[in-house]
């Protein structure tokens, strides 16, 4: 069930040119799944943090692996992806990004 979360998070980045800061999709990570992500996720198989080689190991690692694909996809469309807040929602087990920037 995490595993699809992360997953639909990550495809949310890839469906349009969004402002994706790490530090806000860490945020929603813990909302969501109650830990820590740098220390849950940050070393975990092949493909989360940084680097990546290899077959994923699992849906885990399918999501950071997707996670990667739609940063680099939008960067070589010229967004700000890493560094750039957002604002988003959290009702229930759903997490909602705004278009709009957050205030700095």
């Amino acid at each position: 069930m995490k595993s699809l979360l992360l997953l639909a998070i990550v495809m949310a980045f890839g469906v349009m040119c969004a402002l994706g800061s790490i530090l806000d999709l860490q945020k929603m990570i813990q909302l969501m799944t109650r830990k820590e992500a740098f220390w849950a996720y940050g070393f975990y198989g092949c493909h989360c943090g940084l680097g990546g080689r290899g077959a994923p190991m699992d849906e885990t690692d399918w999501c950071c692996l997707k996670h990667d694909c739609c940063y680099n996809l939008l960067r070589k469309r010229g967004c700000g992806t890493k560094f750039l807040n957002y604002q988003f929602t959290v009702r229930g087990h759903e997490i909602e990004c705004s278009s709009k920037k957050k205030p700095p």
